[in-house]
C-alpha cells in the first residue's frame, strides 16, 4: 500500500498517487483494486456515467474505468483493459476524490485560493479562465497561497537550479484533470519567484564567500 495525506486524511492506496503528500498516517480512505459484481441500472463502463448519493456513488469513464465510492472511506477502482495508469491517478485525485469529500460532508470548490490579511478568496471558474494563473500572480505579489508548500518548493528548487522553470510549471500542471493550464505564463511567474530567492540567497551567502 502507499501512504498519503490530503485534505486532512489518511489515504491508503493500491495505486501510486504521485499528486499526493506521501506520508505515515493512519488509515481514514482506502483505495483498492476491485471488480465490482453490482452495478446500479443505467451505470456502463464504456461510456460517461455518474451516479452520485451520500453513501454510495458510481463514476464510469470510457477507456478508463469504474470507480465505486463508499460512505467516504473507501474508492474500489476497475480499471478498463489496458487502460494507462496515469489516467487512472488523473481521475482518482480528481472528480472521484471530490466525491469521497462530498460523502464526507465537506465542500468542494473548482477553484484557486490565496490569503489576503484574515480571509481566504477563491477564483471560481471554468476550465482555462486563469485561477491558477491569478493565485500565482498574487502569490508573487506578497499574498500567501493556499496550500502553496508544493509551489514554493518548485520556486526553491528553481533557484539552486535543481529544475528549471517549464519543469516546474508541468509539475503544477499534472493534477489538472481537465488538462488545461496556462503553461507559458505559470513559467515566467515561477521565474519571478526563483529570482527573488536567488537574490536573497545571494546575498546571504556573499559574506561568507568573503570571510
Amino acid at each position: 500500500m502507499f501512504v498519503y495525506t490530503a485534505y486532512g486524511l489518511g489515504i491508503h492506496s493500491a495505486l501510486p498517487l504521485p499528486e499526493l503528500v506521501a506520508a505515515q498516517s493512519a488509515c481514514d480512505v482506502v483505495v483498492r483494486l476491485a471488480a465490482e459484481d453490482y452495478v446500479p441500472l443505467g451505470i456502463r463502463a464504456d461510456t460517461w456515467c455518474v451516479h452520485i448519493t451520500p453513501e454510495d456513488a458510481w463514476l464510469a469513464f470510457d477507456r478508463v474505468g469504474m470507480f465505486r465510492v463508499r460512505n467516504g472511506r473507501a474508492i474500489l477502482v476497475t480499471p478498463a483493459n489496458g487502460v494507462d495508469e496515469r489516467l487512472l491517478q488523473l481521475n482518482l485525485v480528481g472528480l472521484v476524490l471530490a466525491v469521497l469529500l462530498y460523502q464526507r460532508g465537506l465542500l468542494v470548490l473548482h477553484a484557486s485560493a490565496v490569503r489576503v490579511g484574515r480571509y481566504a478568496v477563491a477564483f471560481m471558474a471554468e476550465s482555462g479562465q486563469g485561477k491558477s494563473s491569478t493565485a500565482l500572480a498574487l502569490h508573487t505579489r506578497g499574498h500567501g497561497m493556499i496550500a502553496a508548500a508544493r509551489v514554493r518548493h518548485l520556486a526553491e528548487r528553481i533557484a539552486r537550479g535543481g529544475i528549471s522553470a517549464g519543469e516546474a510549471a508541468d509539475e503544477i500542471a499534472k493534477p489538472c484533470v481537465c488538462g488545461i493550464v496556462n503553461r507559458e505564463r505559470a513559467e515566467r511567474i515561477f521565474l519571478r519567484m526563483a529570482g527573488r530567492r536567488v537574490s536573497t540567497h545571494a546575498t546571504k551567502e556573499r559574506p561568507e564567500r568573503l570571510l
